[in-house]
């Protein structure tokens, strides 16, 4: 292994100790299951924060809708020419939820709420307590943001060329 591969594991040994409760963000918007499909686009408009939302009920995360649930709700489809997509925005979120949920503890490792990110295809992920209540959320950006500061002096050394910067 050469030196420069070394200083990069000993920095990001923290990273792979470090677990969800450290880095989730806690007050991170939910939605009732009672929300509107209108009020959701809305939210997924201005916020930019997630993909996803929790939807909790009584402090119990009850279920997770994305943009993609979201916008599957519009589709067409073979039993109508034209969605009535002023009605359909009056629909409850409860209508397009989706109950498979993966939770993460506070306790879980960031290695796997990331592992999880990534297979599920998801930008975040729930923070539920012992008995199920809702504590925050982990995104992708919890996930970038502890990896640059943990290694950030490997990384402040990099130069990057401007080509490569958008």
């Amino acid at each position: 292994m050469n030196h420069t591969k070394r200083s990069i594991s000993r920095k990001l040994i923290p990273f792979v100790a470090l677990q969800v409760g450290e880095i989730m963000r806690q007050g991170a918007p939910v939605l009732s299951p009672r929300t509107s499909l209108r009020d959701l686009g809305l939210l997924f408009l201005r916020s930019g924060i997630c993909d996803s939302y929790p939807v909790v009920e009584q402090q119990q995360v009850v279920g997770i809708v994305s943009k993609r649930d979201f916008l599957r709700h519009f589709r067409f489809s073979t039993r109508t020419i034209m969605p009535h997509y002023e009605e359909l925005l009056e629909d409850p979120v409860e209508s397009i939820v989706n109950r498979e949920v993966t939770f993460l503890s506070p306790q879980t490792p960031v290695t796997r709420a990331l592992a999880l990110l990534l297979t599920q295809g998801v930008s975040c992920l729930p923070v539920v307590d012992p008995e199920g209540r809702f504590l925050g959320v982990v995104s992708q950006d919890e996930v970038i943001d502890a990896l640059t500061r943990l290694s950030k002096g490997f990384y402040s050394n990099l130069e990057i060329p401007h080509s490569k910067i958008a």
